[in-house]
């Protein structure tokens, strides 16, 4: 090895050694750097994705998502993951900028949720309360003060809203109440679904509707002289939450028990009953408080107040160290991209090798004996990263130090490989499905548009000629000049610049779109078949993905149904335990409160030695009693964690089913056919009915002559093939 390395360094044993030292060292930093800024720029990828946000948009978001991975205990990927969720639930990239994103982090730490079901709650609030023009920190400080000012949290209110939200806003009642409602409810033991199911039906019965509803309305006085309820307004509008509770109050007034039961029974209904109850129970000073309490505090604050202790400081801490391995990855990305291009000469290099040296090297004395049996011929290598332009050892120092790494990371690699993670296939999914729409709606626009493709290439290069252009007469002709092409195109200004970007993301996508290319070198597409051929090309990459992915789900069902096996077993044996433990304790505090009126007992009569008897006695059942409760703690510790665990086996054993999902919709929408779960067979019949009118037409429609001719046969077998 020695004579071999001659060349490079007369101590070559030296540089090897600094190399792993070092070279391990920077590479454990830099890859970790590169994989949290790589994980976090595919995150931004999808953001991108799912809300076709401008590149200056884009820009904010991505800046926004480090800042508050910086400043919150959330790290920047999972803000970014909290924006895409955003997005999808309908809130605009503009809201999200202006505060929403803040606000759903501040409602996630405050109300303990995932980033995925804080983005739901809020969303849910803006959707369905769409008059009360909500922004998400509006919805996340009411949501947060409500949980905060009552017996119930925000998971709580998530169950509520979903039962009474779509009635509650059609009725007129606010957000605002609604949450003060639920909040009131949960404060009298009433939460969750069954909450919202209660002020639902309490609603719904404002305006009496039977018989015997409109006569107790009328005898209470809760009817107007025009005949109507009195819990609206003279403009038919629902009054609010305070002023109903307060009419029900005094509606009721002196009657006894039995009689406000039955009348709120007759009025409200068995479900809404409860809900009534209190409101009337609360009255306007109930509900009034409630509210105050509520406004005392914001999401941020009890964020604020929830971190404010070392494990809410260590959240912060990893959250910040996250955000800055996502700067320093940033700037080693191009790096490694060249590093990447590079490796195929290293690949080829060990290629050349016997495998068997490296893996007796491994197996005999590590990774440190397997580098120094290849180093002899580290100078092939060396040559090999002449592309880094690198001095000879300096390229020395770095191969070896990049096949360490790579030894070293055989194992994990290997483990990270045979590990089913769906993230890489809905990552390319959601980018076919990006170019299908971008693809299908620049084909809506030029279906309707009169332009040719070089008249709208022309167009660009007006728009190129305006930015340079200083001379006031002739901007003026030029803007004259691109309104006539507007107006003579056939569609909406809104349409036409739509269209306009629409080209460019195709162009810039699919480089080898047939276009029409300017004067001054700008691309029109002149249709979408490049795009089209290269969604087909991320479908196949999509379904040899999944097909990978179901073969490892597949090797390991057997192991994760044992594991689940297992998990129950544990979780059974754990239950009887704590079953046993919890009767002990029932037990030895009996005994605890026994020798506790002994003590009492002896200390009322002053007998100084029964007392003293008495108090270590009762020191021995309170020490007995603390050790079954540490047994107890100990036990539902480890309870929670088995269940835990058992609920990811349960995710990893749904993988196999989800995957199976994925390809059929793979084979659905390469045939153009997208449907919701449950509506294939329709929209299929749907398709075969379109299929055979053409093929009907056809032949209805064809001489005989031209029936014999191959046009006419290739077409009847193209729809017969389609058909099939």
């Amino acid at each position: 090895m020695g004579r071999s390395a001659a060349s490079l360094s007369s101590q070559m044993g030296l540089v090897q050694k600094a190399a792993l030292a070092v070279g391990g060292a920077v590479a454990t930093g830099v890859g970790a750097a590169t994989n949290a800024a790589a994980n976090f720029e595919q995150q931004m990828s999808a953001v991108k994705a799912v809300s076709g946000a401008s590149g200056a948009e884009m820009q904010q978001l991505t800046d926004l998502a480090i800042k508050l991975g910086e400043s919150t205990s959330f790290s920047a990927t999972e803000t970014a993951k909290a924006t895409e969720e955003l997005v999808k639930a309908g809130v605009s990239v503009t809201d999200i900028i202006n505060g929403g994103l803040s606000g759903a982090l501040d409602l996630a730490a405050a109300g303990n949720l995932d980033l995925a079901d804080a983005a739901e709650i809020a969303s849910t609030a803006l959707n369905a309360f769409r008059d009360d023009n909500l922004k998400v920190v509006d919805a996340a400080n009411i949501l947060a003060g409500a949980a905060n000012a009552s017996a119930t949290d925000v998971g709580e209110l998530k169950y509520g809203l979903s039962q009474v939200s779509a009635v509650a806003s059609g009725v007129g009642m606010s957000f605002k109440d609604t949450s003060t409602a639920l909040a009131v409810f949960a404060q009298n033991g009433l939460k969750g679904s069954d909450a919202g199911t209660s002020l639902k039906t309490m609603l719904a019965n404002l305006q009496p509707s039977t018989k015997a509803q409109i006569e107790l309305f009328h005898d209470l006085g809760l009817l107007t002289d025009e005949g109507t309820s009195k819990f609206f307004d003279q403009a038919g509008s629902l009054k609010s939450l305070s002023e109903i509770s307060d009419i029900l109050r005094k509606s009721m007034k002196g009657m006894t028990d039995e009689q406000r039961q039955w009348t709120l029974q007759t009025i409200f209904g068995s479900d809404a009953v409860r809900g009534a109850t209190i409101l009337y129970k609360e009255g306007a000073d109930g509900v009034n408080k409630m509210w105050e309490a509520m406004s005392k505090v914001t999401a941020a604050d009890v964020a604020k107040t929830k971190l404010d202790n070392l494990k809410g400081s260590f959240e912060e801490f990893s959250g910040a160290l996250e955000t800055l391995g996502i700067k320093i990855g940033n700037e080693f990305l191009p790096t490694f991209r060249q590093i990447v291009e590079t490796g195929t000469k290293i690949l080829g290099f060990l290629n050349e090798l016997n495998p068997g040296i490296i893996t007796t090297g491994l197996e005999m004395a590590g990774t440190a004996a397997a580098i120094a049996l290849v180093a002899s011929s580290i100078v092939k290598l060396g040559i090999a990263l002449k592309g880094l332009n690198m001095t000879p050892v300096g390229a020395a120092i770095t191969a070896l130090s990049l096949l360490g790494g790579l030894l070293v990371g055989v194992k994990k690699s290997y483990d990270e490989m045979n590990t089913v993670s769906l993230e890489a296939a809905e990552a390319k999914q959601k980018e076919i499905e990006s170019l299908d729409k971008t693809a299908a709606e620049f084909d809506k626009l030029q279906s309707k548009t009169k332009l040719t493709a070089d008249e709208f290439a022309h167009y660009l290069d007006l728009n190129d000629r305006l930015k340079t252009e200083t001379d006031p007469d002739a901007i003026k002709r030029i803007k004259d000049e691109q309104t006539d092409l507007q107006e003579r195109s056939g569609l909406t200004n809104e349409e036409f610049r739509r269209f306009l970007k629409l080209n460019g993301e195709i162009v810039e996508k699919a480089p080898e779109t047939n276009a029409a290319i300017s004067e001054q070198g700008n691309a029109f597409a002149k249709n979408t078949d490049a795009v089209k051929k290269l969604t087909e090309a991320k479908a196949e990459e999509l379904r040899t993905e999944l097909e990978k992915q179901k073969a490892t789900a597949q090797s390991k069902e057997a192991e994760y149904l044992q594991k689940q096996q297992n998990l129950k077993t544990d979780i059974k044996k754990l239950d009887g335990e704590r079953a046993e433990l919890e009767g002990k304790i029932a037990d030895q505090t009996q005994k605890v409160k026994d020798k506790t009126d002994e003590l009492n007992a002896a200390k009322a009569d002053g007998n100084e030695k029964a007392q003293y008897q008495a108090e270590w006695k009762l020191a021995a059942e309170e020490a007995t009693l603390n050790k079954l409760r540490k047994q107890l703690a100990a036990n539902l510790d480890n309870l929670q964690t088995k269940r835990k665990s058992l609920g990811e086996v349960k995710k990893e054993l749904g993988k196999l089913d989800e995957i199976n999902q994925k390809l059929i919709d793979i084979e659905l929408r390469q045939v153009g056919l997208n449907a919701k779960k449950g509506e294939g067979v329709n929209v299929l019949r749907k398709e075969l009915f379109r299929l055979k009118d053409v093929k009907a037409n056809l032949e209805n429609n064809t001489t005989a002559a031209d029936k014999k001719t191959k046009e006419y046969k290739d077409s009847v077998k193209a729809v017969d093939d389609e058909i099939s």
